[in-house]
């Protein structure tokens, strides 16, 4: 299999191209763009990225089979941040649990009185 050398040009472009998305990405920081700091930010982050696996790490020019691993690779560890992300975000969304625990709010050992589940209804109002 035949290997493509980039030419040094070619890294002293990118290189100058990823130091210019540093810089942007940088004067973006002071610009008051609200809750648009976070997309733009990472807006930035995917260009270099991109940038940096298709050229410094060669996959412009690489078999078809290492562009579908790395494509697949970004695509489940976007499915497990989207999880990772409704768990978190869902956290508090169930709070009245805490209504069923006993008066203590401390779970204790199952007693004659507690077996029955009695301690489990919700105490009236």
């Amino acid at each position: 299999m035949k290997h493509h050398v980039m030419p040094i040009r070619t890294n002293v472009e990118i290189f100058i191209i990823l130091l210019v998305l540093l810089f942007a990405t940088i004067g973006a920081n002071f610009m008051p763009l609200g809750v648009l700091h976070f997309p733009v930010a990472m807006l930035f982050a995917t260009i270099k990225a991109v940038l940096i696996f298709m050229f410094f790490m060669h996959l412009k020019y690489s078999h078809r089979y290492n562009k579908v691993v790395v494509v697949a690779s970004f695509l489940f560890l976007g499915i497990l941040l989207v999880f990772f992300m409704n768990d978190y975000v869902s956290r508090g969304w169930f709070r009245g649990y805490t209504d069923y625990l006993p008066v203590s709010g401390v779970a204790t050992r199952p007693t004659e009185s507690t077996s029955t589940g009695a301690h489990l209804t919700r105490p009236e109002a």
